[in-house]
């Protein structure tokens, strides 16, 4: 079973993109961006090891709310992201992922086809 380490899971959210969402932030960013939001997320060994049939679970329960992968880096646990996309995507769920872009091309290219909000970070 596929397993994520996050920090939290923030349901009716609505700062991390548009409408009501259901935000996962993973834990792990290796970036330490200045001005980050949550450098709390840093290091991986603040979160804590979840399946995705649970956070699956919490998603499904509100019909009303999308999903935005946040974190910490969510790209660095790339092979959970690309499960939970494909089911929110089997559920006619909108997806957005929350990234500094500082992985492998190769990673965009296999979430891309899952994630309806397809926006570059900014370059500062």
């Amino acid at each position: 079973m596929a397993r994520i380490s996050i920090l939290d899971i923030v349901e009716d959210t609505t700062v991390d993109g548009p409408g009501f969402r259901t935000t996962i932030y993973c834990a792990g960013c290796p970036n330490h961006c200045p001005g980050c939001h949550n450098p709390q997320s840093w290091d991986i060994d603040n979160g804590h090891d979840v399946e995705i049939e649970e956070i699956l679970e919490v998603i499904l329960a509100d019909p009303f709310a999308d999903v935005t992968f946040s974190g910490g880096e969510c790209m660095l646990q790339i092979n959970f992201l690309v499960e939970i996309l494909k089911r929110c995507h089997e559920n006619g769920i909108s997806t957005a992922v929350d990234t500094a872009g500082h992985v492998p091309y190769s990673y965009f290219e296999r979430i891309l086809p899952f994630s309806a909000l397809r926006q570059l970070p900014e370059q500062t």
